[in-house]
């Protein structure tokens, strides 16, 4: 059985680095296949299509991800300090992933990304918005609606790791810091 999930994880990897360097379209079957190690009937076994793969991928990256933020969550912080860590830990987990973060981005302003994809998603991140939802009530932070929180903090990292990752800019530790800060004052009462 280790081998099957060996494969898929090997499709899934190559899939993503290729999708994150060529696009969507750039990202043919058969050339997935090959730089994979595969057969295409092998990725047809676990993916009905490459669209099917693609929000697979998605999926499975969010999963990751909000599982790397709830064992670094700690619940016992005043609620401003659970925000910045949580955002924190974000972008450096785009910044060490950057191959990741271009997936992610492309994904989500690509027609893969529907409301029935985002409505599933959003459930990894439940304690995330539980966070905001407290911040909210006790009237630290706007009121806002969940995509433009997610558009300021999620969307904003993969943004700027990007640009990191392309030498267009240098996300040191003392400028992640006060990008956290502003951000911060951006969405605070």
């Amino acid at each position: 059985m280790k081998q099957v999930t060996d494969k898929r994880k090997v499709i899934l990897d190559t899939a993503m680095r290729m999708i994150s360097k060529n696009g969507f379209h750039g990202t043919a079957m058969s050339k997935l296949a090959k730089e994979a190690g595969v057969s295409a009937g092998i990725i047809y076994y676990y993916f009905k299509s490459k669209d099917d793969l693609i929000t697979a991928l998605y999926k499975e990256i969010n999963r990751d991800l909000s599982g790397q933020l709830l064992d670094i969550h700690d619940a016992a912080l005043p609620l401003k300090d659970q925000i910045m860590q949580l955002w924190k830990a974000l972008v450096q987990f785009y910044l060490k992933n950057p191959v990741i973060a271009s997936f992610v981005q492309q994904f989500r302003n690509s027609p893969y990304f529907s409301a029935a994809v985002d409505r599933e998603t959003d459930g990894y991140f439940d304690f995330l918005f539980e966070v905001g939802d407290l911040a909210i009530k006790e009237n630290l932070i706007k009121k806002l609606p969940r995509q433009v929180f997610i558009s300021l903090c999620v969307d904003f990292a993969g943004t700027l790791s990007q640009k990191h990752a392309r030498g267009l800019m240098d996300l040191s530790g003392e400028l992640i810091e006060e990008i956290i800060r502003t951000t911060w004052d951006a969405i605070k009462c």
